[in-house]
């Protein structure tokens, strides 16, 4: 209570601030200032034996407030802060399961917020219609369905970033700072990443282009110079009533004298089914027995994850993303081979339901220990449901089941344990 209280004392300091600067002489009138103001409050509760063999239960709380501010037609500002953390004193370090990147070494580049700070802040211009340019802490997410990188899950990172049309081709070109060393200039470590996106449409078939390259310097202290390159088509069409979407995309890249490459192909459709939906998904990536040689992800690298699955304990996934396995599409290395479908059933004009169940393979064999290896991650069957309290106030609740295989139990579990269970709940107002 005491971290919400300095936070609101903050906030309103932040305003006053602003409506002191906004009544100076150099200012715009405040009624000639547009303001858009966004809440997004929540309270989450969790049961499980994530990574252990016995059961716990947590609450995690969140308060997002956005302001878009707009002095002209064309130019503005935007920061989303945020505060997070847990019931009863706990933590954010201990409550937020994305504090610790697999390569901690050489990322504490992007915003991994504590108990407060500013998600979300850059500054925008729109130099002609239908064009945008944005400078500042960017929602940076691929358009290869959040499987390489992900602003909704903490890959916030400075940058700058141009989108806009030219004849029929959107496009989005970016770079994005990763590493930022201003020690002894001998020593320094920079590097970032680059972003091009092209899309088109032929017909009734949408097209794309993709291209994202990670670059970073070695340096003195012996961190590898860093190359890493994924180059992606991706596809969209509605056929009748049945939407339909996949990719290809193929990595390649090199850490220091090690090189790695491989591919993923992606395929994913829906269709009603009356007033219900059918959606399904099959996705694989190669993999190698020496996993530092196999497809990668910024995500494997960073330690963050993307809502690209429909499972609630291999992957985040609304309202249960506080704990899961944070599984990416490349497996650290291994490769992976996921099948997964879901049923979405509306019950009333208020309340939806919803069920899943994926299929888990690692490409390449896992070492499980004593001289033995294994494939199978496991399968998962879940499924939630969702209310609408009132207008913007839902409230979500929802549990899934897991039977990890052997390689899984060695992956993720931790324990001999390969009956996993997860019960969550969401209650969140949002505007």
């Amino acid at each position: 209570m005491r971290n919400i209280l300095k936070f609101l004392s903050s906030l309103v300091s932040l305003i006053l601030l602003l409506i002191w600067i906004t009544n100076s002489e150099a200012a715009i009138p405040l009624d000639k200032l547009k303001v858009d103001l966004g809440l997004q409050y929540r309270v989450m509760y969790n049961l499980s034996n994530i990574g252990t063999e016995d059961d716990y239960e947590f609450f995690r709380q969140r308060m997002r407030i956005t302001l878009d501010v707009k002095p002209t037609t064309n130019a503005g500002g935007y920061a989303q802060i945020e505060y997070r953390g847990g019931w009863g004193g706990t933590s954010p370090a201990e409550s937020d399961p994305r504090v610790v990147p697999a390569f901690a070494d050489w990322s504490p580049p992007f915003n991994r917020l504590q108990a407060r700070g500013i998600r979300y802040g850059y500054v925008y211009a729109s130099p002609a219609d239908g064009h945008m340019l944005k400078a500042g802490i960017l929602p940076a997410s691929d358009q290869l369905g959040d499987t390489i990188f992900s602003a909704d899950w903490d890959f916030n990172v400075g940058g700058i970033l141009y989108k806009g049309k030219a004849d029929t081709i959107d496009y989005r070109v970016a770079y994005v700072r990763m590493v930022e060393d201003s020690g002894d200039k001998e020593d320094d470590r920079n590097g970032g990443l680059y972003i091009i996106d092209l899309n088109t449409a032929i017909e009734a078939v949408k097209i794309g282009g993709h291209i994202y390259y990670l670059s970073i310097d070695k340096d003195a202290a012996g961190f590898p110079e860093t190359k890493e390159g994924w180059y992606g088509l991706t596809a969209s069409a509605k056929v009748n009533m049945v939407d339909v979407n996949g990719f290809v995309v193929l990595n390649s890249g090199e850490v220091g004298d090690e090189s790695n490459d491989g591919f993923g192909v992606k395929v994913e459709g829906g269709i009603p089914v009356g007033k219900m939906r059918i959606s399904g998904m099959a996705l694989m990536t190669t993999g190698d027995e020496d996993p530092a040689k196999g497809f990668m992800t910024l995500e494997g690298i960073l330690g963050t994850g993307g809502y690209w699955a429909y499972t609630y304990i291999f992957t985040p996934h609304g309202p249960s993303d506080v704990n899961d396995y944070g599984l990416e599409i490349g497996n650290g290395g291994y490769g992976l081979t996921t099948i997964q479908a879901k049923l979405d059933v509306p019950i009333t004009n208020n309340l939806g339901a919803q069920v899943q169940v994926g299929w888990f393979q690692s490409n390449e064999d896992i070492d499980i220990g004593g001289g033995e290896t294994d494939k199978d991650l496991g399968t998962e069957f879940g499924g939630q449901v969702k209310y609408e309290v009132a207008k913007n106030l839902n409230l979500e609740a929802g549990l899934s089941f897991a039977s990890l295989g052997d390689a899984g139990k060695t992956s993720y579990q931790g324990v001999d344990e390969s009956s996993v269970k997860e019960i969550f709940g969401r209650f969140q107002l949002e505007f």
